[in-house]
């Protein structure tokens, strides 16, 4: 296992913007992070760059900023809407997926969406898509466990979904903040998914609201969460989806958050 995060890490600013990603892989690679997750839910963001005719311009500077900082990209995040029947990102999803091929990303995380019948199956029918991008990309897809009304919680669920789309392209990603949110032990979980568990989002909360906090300022028990992972040859990284942390740090604090960030990533990884 490594240590990554999200390039939303330190993206929150106290006035209620969001820096950009590709300002923020030099602060990264200088602070001593090697390994990032691309954020494409920037693509949501009806001002960015990513939206319009110039995203291979910003996808190629990425590609420069990277391999000046010597960072490398373990998975991405594609954009996502909520509920079936909203179909609004999936022309930027894809797009999200041509930009991981371009930057040689192995994995994009995507999120099923809700549905108030049969949430597996409907997925299996909006996914479909993806998957089909995916096998032509030679591109791995992690299914994420999420946490609103009407989507899918529990692994035996995203299991079953991953099982119908019949592709070995599909696996999971699992988020410990939705999971413990949820009621859930991401322990059990994580023994649940098995081989099929790919990546991951690792976020910390008090068993009620995703609060995006960093290990140990919540209530999961880390320790047995990491002896899980090695348990089950956890081949994936652990990837901190951790930006509410610090969304109200001055900017001159954001180097010190991301250093302190990479302490708690590295106590983890002694865990194992």
């Amino acid at each position: 296992m490594r240590i990554a995060t999200s390039t939303n890490l330190v993206s929150f600013n106290p006035d209620g913007t969001k820096t950009p990603m590709i300002e923020l892989l030099p602060l990264y690679g200088r602070e001593g992070f090697t390994l990032l997750d691309l954020n494409w839910c920037e693509m949501m963001n009806p001002a960015s760059e990513l939206r319009t005719d110039k995203w291979k311009q910003y996808v190629a500077t990425l590609a420069s900023e990277a391999q000046t900082w010597k960072l490398s990209f373990n998975q991405s995040h594609a954009p996502y809407a909520r509920h079936i029947g909203d179909h609004s990102l999936d022309q930027l999803m894809l797009r999200a997926m041509e930009a991981d091929k371009l930057l040689g990303v192995p994995l994009i995380v995507i999120h099923p969406l809700a549905s108030e019948n049969n949430v597996v199956n409907d997925n299996v029918e909006y996914l479909k898509p993806f998957v089909d991008k995916a096998e032509e990309l030679d591109l791995r897809i992690a299914l994420e466990n999420l946490e609103g009304t009407g989507e899918i919680h529990q692994a035996d669920q995203l299991l079953e979904l991953v099982e119908k789309l019949q592709s070995s392209k599909v696996g999971v990603c699992l988020d410990t903040g939705h999971a413990w949110m949820s009621g859930l032990d991401p322990v059990t979980e994580i023994h649940t998914y098995g081989s099929r568990l790919w990546a991951t989002h690792i976020a910390d909360n008090h068993g009620e609201h995703d609060e995006h906090l960093l290990p140990f300022y919540g209530t999961i028990d880390w320790n047995s969460v990491v002896h899980a992972l090695k348990e089950t040859d956890y081949q994936g990284d652990l990837t901190y989806e951790c930006m509410k942390q610090h969304a109200h740090l001055p900017p001159s604090l954001k180097g010190e958050a991301i250093r302190h960030s990479l302490t708690i990533g590295n106590y983890l990884l002694s865990l194992s």
